[in-house]
């Protein structure tokens, strides 16, 4: 054995025990049954096969990708998926096919004709990772738990970051991830969690604006007095069966949600104290709308990729075809205060994201100026 081989399984060594190597094996029937659809239930199945299951534990690296809503999402989730070399229909079905049907309670016959009239159930592959708005569902099951800061008594600090067996026991906890988690953890195997964040008040206008039939000032007046209603808890059922109607309305609270305060309430559950500890233990890098070329450098060098291959990434996915910026109408300074203060809770754990960027940004580069030159480069080669 050279001297070199003998260093790196003292590497591999250290690693499994900084790593935790104990595994969960009580994942794994959930994780091989739980992609079954059952003729009960009226649907095709789908199943993992035992080889598929095998192959699956085999994959190093599983990923998440956090896709809140009019955040510039889908562009990031295509990054995702194209640095990961990812099927964009199996991550945004997160491995399982009747994702659409389950999350509305749909069964039978209704979800075949709904999503699926040509009778392809979409993906039937096994991916390693989520980048939908399904994602929700998983986070928002797997941090109701109880999350504590261990490490340091700054919160910003890097060293809060769980090691991935961990963070990947606490997503397990939530049956929707055992569609593209391994079955089995161990020291061989890596996690990477991500997501972008925007300014709130701007995520909201964004929202409101986006395919909306009627973009006006008296209807966003309207939108805007019902959020704050609904986040002062002063709503009444006739106010939110009137706003069903409007343009934009929303036919359920947790649709209302997605403008108003989806972060603090997926990340959370309403509380921004733990939002923020559910950002600062379980991201390896919480991204910013407002600085996207340099979230997409920072997503490309954690998964090892340099300035000059996200440049090229960059120049397919530089949108996602969904910018509304030409149907928006200037703020006016009662609308800015109303956002304000519908938004005052999601702003808390935003602006606390964007500390965490500076900190994951400068720690991933090494320094700021390292930060802006591979910045230029990535714009260099999007641009050529």
């Amino acid at each position: 054995m050279t001297g070199l081989s003998v260093f790196f399984n003292f590497l591999l060594l250290l690693a499994a025990a900084e790593e935790c190597v104990e595994e969960t094996p009580q994942f794994l029937q959930r994780g091989l049954e739980l992609g079954r659809l059952t003729a009960e239930e009226g649907l095709p199945e789908v199943s993992l096969t035992a080889e598929q299951a095998r192959a699956k534990d085999q994959l190093s690296e599983f990923f998440l990708f956090v896709k809140f809503h009019k955040v510039g999402g889908s562009t990031m989730r295509k990054v995702v998926d194209a640095v990961t070399q990812s099927d964009l229909m199996c991550t945004q079905q997160c491995g399982n096919p009747y994702w659409p049907c389950v999350e509305k309670g749909i069964g039978g016959a209704a979800c075949m004709a709904e999503y699926f009239p040509g009778g392809n159930p979409g993906c039937k592959l096994v991916p390693s990772g989520c980048t939908s708005h399904a994602g929700l569902g998983v986070i928002e099951d797997a941090y109701k738990s109880q999350i504590s800061v261990a490490n340091s008594s700054d919160l910003t600090s890097l060293k809060n970051l769980w090691p991935d067996s961990k963070r990947y026991a606490l997503l397990s906890t939530s049956a929707k991830a055992s569609y593209f988690l391994p079955s089995t953890w161990g020291p061989q195997k890596r996690i990477v969690i991500t997501t972008i964040l925007r300014e709130p008040a701007e995520k909201l206008r964004s929202y409101f604006y986006y395919l909306n039939s009627e973009p006006t000032h008296q209807r966003f007046a309207q939108f805007l007095g019902f959020q704050r209603d609904y986040v002062a808890g002063n709503w009444t059922s006739e106010e939110f069966a009137l706003q069903k109607s409007w343009p934009r309305g929303a036919s359920t609270l947790s649709i209302v949600q997605r403008s108003c305060c989806e972060v603090n309430q997926k990340l959370g559950q309403g509380d921004v104290a733990k939002s923020q500890r559910v950002l600062a233990t379980q991201f390896d890098l919480v991204g910013l709308n407002e600085r996207m070329d340099e979230t997409v450098v920072c997503l490309g060098r954690l998964y090892g990729k340099t300035p000059e291959e996200m440049g090229l990434i960059r120049r397919v996915h530089a949108t996602d075809g969904k910018v509304n910026s030409d149907v928006k109408l200037d703020w006016l300074p009662r609308e800015r205060e109303m956002a304000a203060y519908i938004t005052a809770k999601d702003t808390e754990v935003y602006n606390f994201g964007a500390k965490l960027f500076d900190l994951q940004s400068i720690s991933l580069w090494n320094n700021a100026e390292t930060l802006k030159k591979v910045t230029e480069t990535m714009r260099a080669v999007q641009d050529a």
